[in-house]
């Protein structure tokens, strides 16, 4: 009597049809258990003329002067990762300062906030220098200064 070549196969094929039926589970072992290590990127200000600045000039329709300050800022973690940007400004000649604001977000990074002379304790003309800071969600900051010249 002969056996068909193809009778191997066909016991391996009925094994692995009655393997599939036995009830059970798979455990894969991943080996990367790097799930609860958080990378956070620190957030940066952008450093040139047209990003970040600040400006002083007189409204004549109200007779007061107002200060306007601007940043753009980003972080590589996304713009929500951005949780405060402040605008500090000092006496360019003494060091000391002289008034804070945190900055609003306009939209695409852009921070940016204006103040009038009479709720400061900033007169246009004087010699300033301003300190732009960002922090992002976790602490992490970076900070600029405009210096006066």
């Amino acid at each position: 009597m002969t056996t068909s070549p193809l009778r191997p196969f066909a016991l391996a094929g009925v094994a692995t049809l009655l393997l599939a039926l036995l009830p059970g589970c798979f455990i894969i072992v991943d080996g990367d258990d790097d799930d609860d290590v958080i990378t956070n990127e620190i957030p940066f200000i952008y450093e040139d003329e047209d990003s970040t600045y600040w400006a002083c000039d007189l409204d004549e329709g109200m007779g007061e002067y107002w200060f306007e300050f601007q940043t753009v800022v980003d972080d590589l973690d996304g713009l929500a990762d951005i949780d405060q940007v402040n605008a500090t400004v000092f006496d360019a000649e003494t060091g000391g300062e002289l008034d804070s604001f945190r900055l609003i977000d306009e939209g695409a990074g852009v921070y940016g906030g204006l103040v009038w002379e009479s709720e400061s304790f900033l007169y246009c003309g004087d010699p300033m220098d301003v300190t732009f800071e960002v922090w992002d969600l976790l602490g992490d900051s970076h900070s600029f200064t405009l210096y006066y010249y």
